[in-house]
């Protein structure tokens, strides 16, 4: 990083960075028709600069922090392999004893 008025004129300085500000707007996101996840950020980020003669600019960029994710999507599972949701009224030792799906703890472990 290099101060545009010292580039300008050809002079040199040292650039600090003054503060850094992020927008938190909403975006959206979804996994599209390949079934790879899409996401949609309209967030941007401000850094202010300034440099050791004084110069002051600011420099806005897309925020993609969020955008550089990858993501591994694996197909959905059939239907008919998926157990109902819990209830509160299912018996506390088969809520404690078995994983999510309805396997029982430790099942397939040595």
């Amino acid at each position: 990083m290099k101060c545009p008025t010292c580039v300008a004129s050809g002079t040199k300085s040292k650039v600090y960075i003054e503060e850094t500000r992020t927008t938190t707007m909403a975006g959206s996101s979804y996994y599209d028709e390949e079934g790879v996840y899409q996401q949609y950020n309209p967030n941007m980020v401000t850094t202010e600069y300034r440099c050791s003669l004084g110069h002051i600019w600011a420099e806005d960029t897309k925020d993609v922090r969020t955008e550089q994710r990858q993501f591994l999507v694996e197909p959905a599972p059939i239907a008919s392999s998926i157990r109902g949701p819990r209830s509160p009224s299912d018996p506390w030792n088969t809520l404690m004893s078995t994983t999510a799906d309805g396997k029982p703890l430790g099942e397939g472990e040595e």
